[in-house]
């Protein structure tokens, strides 16, 4: 007996609604095609009623092939694997089981605990508000992107991407309300979140809603190792999260492929990035040069180490109306950003006469390629 009309209709249905969920929201479609970034956000928010669509489709055909006797078993089976694999891909996988987010759940230790389990030159993203210091670990970051508590009294947010080796801390509210942030896929090679609560999508290198306009406060941030987290903040803590799962595990050794392998993101050799939908390209400077870029008043510029160097490791300039000084400091293997003129402020942040100088959110040695790709007008300090 031949398959009904009603049983296609509904394989048919099923499988349209899995196939949008992994195109818009799995990101391993975007190695053939690039959407629109209206068409994911359009399937985001619609994601619940498509997975309810998908999965009554489903329910459906299979009971329409089973007790119908209609479709012989052995078909259902590829039906069933081409709807659950797609589905599972789209809809549940990032979010809820790759990459579950530990905004209120993130543990941290004593940075000298966290040595035993990292090399000192591991990479750290540093935070310190009134004295009191978080470090994360870009390696435990990668999964799970996102990890926050309450550093200085400010309910923090910290993100990274690893494939635009960016990390971003932000004030934990979107609008004046908490936010609970979530993974929903990448786009152009950098992280998109959502808040759970609003279900706004939020763009983590700009920490800007994709719809409302409404826009995170950033929290300044520096990448430094490890051992030069411990020797400025010996009280401080660090963010820990070794892999605890089969699956973390699974997920991680993948990630540190694509970003750390032979011909991986960081791989000097390979220009390219993971995935090949950049919309702007620039050749001032190599595609992988790590920069630090600052987005004041409307002014973007990327500071290179080589211009730092060459300028005796400290700049002071105007941005956006706002005078800053950009300092490496080559003992801790480190550059961070501050307001003013402050060209003798210590690593810690300190001033000779025993003030604070005022910390300037800015990207920390994130890639020229991705820098350019979203700030297509910056300039460039070579």
């Amino acid at each position: 007996m031949a398959p009904t009309p009603l049983f296609y209709a509904c394989a048919v249905l099923s499988l349209t609604a899995a196939l949008l969920g992994l195109l818009a929201l799995g990101d391993v479609g975007q190695w053939v095609v690039s959407f629109p970034r209206s068409f994911t956000y359009g399937v985001f928010r619609v994601r619940f009623p498509l997975m309810a669509v998908g999965l009554a489709g489903f329910a459906a055909a299979l009971f329409l092939g089973l007790s119908q006797q209609t479709v012989p078993g052995w078909a259902l089976a590829p039906y069933a694997a081409a709807f659950a694999l797609p589905f599972f891909a789209g809809f549940l996988a990032p979010t809820y089981v790759m990459f579950r987010t530990q905004q209120h759940s993130a543990r941290y230790v004593p940075a000298a605990e966290a040595a035993g389990h990292l090399p000192s030159d591991a990479e750290v993203l540093a935070v310190e508000i009134g004295g009191d210091a978080r470090a994360f670990p870009s390696l435990w970051m990668l999964q799970p992107h996102v990890a926050g508590d309450t550093v200085g009294g400010e309910p923090l947010v910290m993100t990274y991407c690893g494939l635009s080796h960016l990390g971003m801390a932000y004030r934990g509210e979107l609008g004046g309300a908490p936010v609970d942030l979530k993974v929903m896929t990448q786009l152009e090679n950098n992280l998109v979140l959502f808040d759970s609560t609003t279900q706004e999508p939020i763009e983590q290198i700009y920490g800007r809603g994709a719809t409302g306009g409404l826009r995170m406060e950033p929290l300044p941030a520096a990448m430094m190792p490890l051992a030069s987290f411990q020797r400025l903040y010996p009280q401080g803590l660090v963010f820990f999260n070794p892999p605890r799962s089969v699956v973390d595990r699974q997920v991680r050794k993948m990630m540190q492929g694509q970003l750390f392998g032979k011909g991986g993101l960081h791989d000097p050799a390979n220009p390219r990035p993971v995935f090949p939908t950049l919309r702007h390209t620039d050749p001032r400077l190599p595609p992988k040069e790590e920069i630090y870029g600052v987005d004041l008043g409307g002014q973007a510029v990327a500071f290179t180490l080589g211009h730092l160097s060459r300028q005796g490791d400290s700049v002071t300039e105007s941005i956006g109306g706002t005078a800053i000084t950009v300092k490496n400091f080559r003992e801790f293997g480190f550059v961070d950003v501050f307001e003013g003129e402050v060209r003798d402020v210590d690593a810690r942040g300190l001033l000779p006469g025993g003030g604070r100088a005022k910390r300037v959110p800015h990207a920390s040695r994130v890639l020229w390629l991705i820098w350019v790709n979203f700030y297509s007008e910056t300039e460039v300090r070579l």
